[in-house]
């Protein structure tokens, strides 16, 4: 609903004359009443109450803030606290993994060194013995000739590993000359490698077929021989091993 601007001022101020008008009217009833307080007094008196309560209110939230300022610095120092234990653990961590990493390649190569001394050690006291056995038969129950030996190599672990061209087959032996295993091959084996030689429980081993120009592989381990892979074709025929 619209209004003339002189309404609207009327009604925006009407609340505060009424305030005055009530404050006018307290004041002379308090006047008739107490004719012996003169209104300057009361006055006064309502401004020191007034002074008096801004005091304390003012009073009481210095202190909270002053309350509050030292509980944030208590807070402060809290953190700086945490902060620092953080980065002496940090530290801490860091130096224990560097001497666990020290300690732990330290010990791989103590590991690995008494290792090579095992592998001499062993492979010294296969030599020996087989330089104090002059020489044991290489002839198995299964030939059906006199052994033709072409090649021979000596496994870690006290085997020899025997070719036996005669009989188309490759022996195994241990260093006592007992016999543990053989295998029988398509054609006549000529030459003999190791794959693997570093290993200690199985070994990988070519063999040349020499009279077909092929390679057989077999697999040998401490018990027993066994072919891996059937044959490969050699593009030039000659000994390559």
């Amino acid at each position: 609903m619209y209004l003339p601007l002189q309404v609207k001022t009327t009604l925006r101020t009407a609340p505060r004359d009424v305030a005055i008008e009530c404050f006018e009217v307290a004041l002379l009833f308090l006047t008739q009443a107490f004719p012996n307080v003169s209104v300057t007094e009361t006055s006064s008196s309502f401004e020191k109450h007034e002074d008096k309560m801004f005091k304390e209110n003012f009073k009481r939230q210095s202190q909270r803030m002053n309350d509050v300022e030292e509980k944030l610095e208590e807070l402060e120092d809290v953190s700086t606290t945490i902060k620092d234990k953080q980065t002496k653990t940090q530290n801490k961590v860091k130096l224990l993994s560097g001497k666990l990493c020290d300690r732990r390649k330290k010990l791989q190569d103590d590991l690995s060194e008494k290792l090579n001394d095992v592998q001499e050690n062993i492979q010294k006291k296969i030599e020996s013995d087989l330089s104090k056995r002059s020489s044991f038969s290489v002839k198995a129950v299964s030939d059906v000739r006199a052994p033709g030996i072409l090649d021979l190599k000596l496994l870690p672990g006290g085997l020899v590993l025997v070719v036996d061209y005669s009989n188309s087959c490759v022996k195994l032996f241990n260093t006592q000359g007992r016999f543990i295993d053989s295998q029988t091959l398509d054609e006549n084996p000529w030459r003999i490698a190791v794959l693997n030689p570093t290993s200690t429980c199985d070994w990988d081993v070519a063999v040349t077929l020499l009279d077909k120009c092929q390679i057989a592989l077999l697999k040998v381990t401490q018990q027993r021989i066994s072919c891996k892979v059937r044959k490969f074709i050699m593009k030039k025929l000659g000994v390559p091993f």
